[in-house]
């Protein structure tokens, strides 16, 4: 009765699937018994990994920042995987794999045509796709690092150092890919014309020597306590790294405008005319000093016709921060409970017959 049963799962084993798998049948003929091994190569659009981060920052006399990097690894290819060996490579075989090219650009004038309602083509077209997040993942496996290559200096690869099991179409496995430890500097970064509370902030620069790959999954976390979940970027190994840690409750933050006139100007001709001023505030209630950095803003304009002026005290730190025109930045010590003030004022001038905007 065995040697039925055993033919009858060797029939079952070489049956195709009612399902739209391949099926690979290979004949081999020998004169004597012989052993060998077989490799076989395939690609699949089923399978994918994804980075994934906790951000740790102790923030004491000497602030340390570290980045636990893990990947997020699923397949749904209806067939389980087990005791496989993983080898993780940023290589994006599905994606652009050569240059675009660029054509002529001729310009043309013609009648202006009235607009045309957008269609629903062209509104799904501008929506914003993204990866839906990764199921809830199941523990680590082991605490090993994978070993990271980036010998041809264009990819990334991590060889994960044991096999681990992914069955199909269940929740995506975590694996650990190592921490990576960084020197960081902290401050209080303030905006009081959108915010009420200064947040925490970390700055460091990846000299770790290795790529940080962007993510949708980067959990933060201050002093062991849960933050919240922010986009990590690309960050490429002697790029400068700016982490928030969530928002300083006693650093308090007001804005309050206190002289807005709007009017006509002028004898013979006239000229609309509209002025401002606000007081921007921080106010240290913590039982520490901040390094502090507050953000403020003054209008600009690229036409001739409307006149700006502005001024602000105490002379800002920098002007146009981060190539943004406009913006302005002080930074300084704030101690503990004293309060910062910024005084912003500026007046705007125009023809009449023109309408602000």
């Amino acid at each position: 009765r065995q040697p039925l049963e055993d033919a009858r799962q060797l029939v079952g084993a070489l049956t195709p699937t009612e399902s739209d798998n391949a099926m690979l049948a290979i004949s081999i003929a020998t004169e004597a018994a012989t052993e060998g091994t077989l490799t076989l190569t395939h690609l699949t659009q089923f399978a994918r990994w994804l980075p994934a981060y906790d951000v740790h920052l102790n923030n004491t006399d000497t602030p340390q920042l570290s980045i636990e990097r893990g990947a997020f690894v699923s397949q749904f290819t209806d067939e389980d995987w087990t005791d496989v060996a993983i080898t993780l490579s940023t290589s994006r075989p599905d994606g652009q794999s050569e240059p675009s090219g660029l054509s002529p650009w001729r310009r043309h004038i013609e009648k202006e045509q009235p607009a045309l309602a957008k269609t629903n083509a062209g509104r799904l077209a501008e929506m914003d796709l993204r990866e839906s997040a990764a199921p809830m993942a199941e523990p680590v496996l082991i605490a090993e690092e994978a070993s990271y290559s980036f010998g041809d200096g264009i990819n990334a690869t991590y060889a994960y150092p044991t096999p681990v099991s992914v069955s199909s179409a269940s929740d995506a496995l975590h694996l650990a890919l190592g921490t990576l430890a960084l020197t960081p500097a902290t401050y209080a970064f303030a905006n009081p014309m959108r915010d009420e509370t200064a947040f925490l902030m970390a700055e460091a620069t990846n000299d770790g020597g290795e790529l940080i790959l962007p993510s949708f999954e980067a959990n933060f976390f201050l002093n062991g306590t849960y933050i919240g979940q922010q986009e990590m970027p690309l960050i490429a190994e002697g790029d400068d790294i700016d982490f928030s840690f969530g928002p300083i409750n006693g650093l308090r933050l007001s804005n309050k405008v206190t002289n807005k006139v709007t009017g006509d100007k002028g004898v013979l001709t006239t000229r609309n005319e509209q002025s401002e001023t606000r007081v921007l505030t921080a106010e240290n209630l913590t039982g520490r000093a901040w390094d502090l950095r507050l953000l403020g803003r003054v209008p600009y304009s690229e036409q001739q016709d409307l006149e700006i002026t502005h001024q602000a005290t105490p002379a800002p730190t920098e002007t146009n921060y981060e190539d943004q025109r406009g913006i302005l930045m002080w930074q300084r010590e704030l101690a503990v409970g004293e309060s910062f003030d910024v005084k912003l004022s500026h007046t705007l001038q125009w023809p009449s017959e023109m309408v602000l905007r």
